[in-house]
């Protein structure tokens, strides 16, 4: 069953970001599957909660799927 993320999409993900914090050191990563165009979204949200983007990647149907993160 997929998670519901709110009228955006994005709630759950916000969640994650925000609890990830405390579990992360400094400079750990973050790996994320994210949704279909959500990218951009998904970055700003990162950026916004103290990660910076090390890679965005497609999947076989050359789709932006999976972000890489990593805390500042």
């Amino acid at each position: 069953e997929a998670l519901y993320g709110g009228e955006n999409g994005l709630e759950v993900i916000e969640r994650i970001f925000q609890g990830a914090k405390q579990w992360l050191k400094d400079s750990g990563y973050f790996i994320l599957e994210i949704g279909m165009g959500q990218a951009e979204d998904v970055l700003k949200l990162a950026r916004e909660n103290g990660f910076e983007n090390v890679a965005v990647r497609k999947d076989y149907s050359d789709i932006e799927r999976i972000v890489v993160l990593r805390r500042r």
